[in-house]
């Protein structure tokens, strides 16, 4: 690829770049995984009906506290969690580059550097910051404020979901059955 080409493909690139919002499809944020039997979603891993979530153009303002319910898991169990994106293109879901997969989600929940910290667990209580494989666990949450208007380098524009899925993992490395799913669903509109 000679100097043009690579000048000509970068420029398009920065043309694509801009600000984009985040529109959410469901006003309760979070829906069940489809074909998965029994899955109720967030409600199979928090009770969240002390919590409040208010949509916002560009923000959704959290407050309250949500409660840990997913049964049958132990606190020595290690929980693992993967974020996988998907965009809608074609009249389907197509599988996006963008993955996150947390081998030991315990031990970077409240690691300072963590992705989970900056968004979330920053804003639960200092006494609450315990994992979430312990029944019953609240966490109470200093309001908080998260962004859905994001800045990105190309044209992200489109339908988007982020299905994630939590599975705990006992001492003897066993998988336990009781997996959690839950999905986000939206669409990216370019704003600037």
């Amino acid at each position: 690829m000679d100097i043009l080409a690579i000048l000509l493909l970068w420029q398009l690139i920065i043309v694509e770049s801009g600000q984009y919002i985040f529109e959410y499809y469901n006003e309760e944020i979070f829906e069940k995984c489809p074909n998965i039997p029994g899955n109720n979603g967030i409600h199979d891993f928090f009770s969240v009906g002390q919590m409040t979530l208010e949509l916002d153009e560009g923000s959704i303002t959290a407050r309250g506290n949500s409660t840990c319910v997913w049964k049958e898991v132990e606190p020595t169990d290690r929980i693992e969690i993967t974020v996988e994106v998907y965009i809608f293109k074609r009249g389907t879901w197509q599988v996006s580059p963008f993955t996150l997969y947390d081998r030991d989600w315990c031990k970077s929940l409240f690691d300072k550097t963590s992705l989970w910290y900056k968004i979330w667990t920053k804003n639960i209580r200092e006494s609450d910051r315990k994992c979430v494989n312990i029944y019953g666990q609240t966490f109470r949450y200093d309001e908080f404020t998260v962004d859905t208007v994001l800045e990105f380098p190309t044209n992200v524009g489109g339908r988007y979901k982020g299905v994630t899925t939590i599975v705990a993992i006992d001492k003897r490395n066993v998988r336990k059955p009781n997996k959690v799913c839950f999905e986000i669903t939206g669409e990216f509109h370019r704003i600037k």
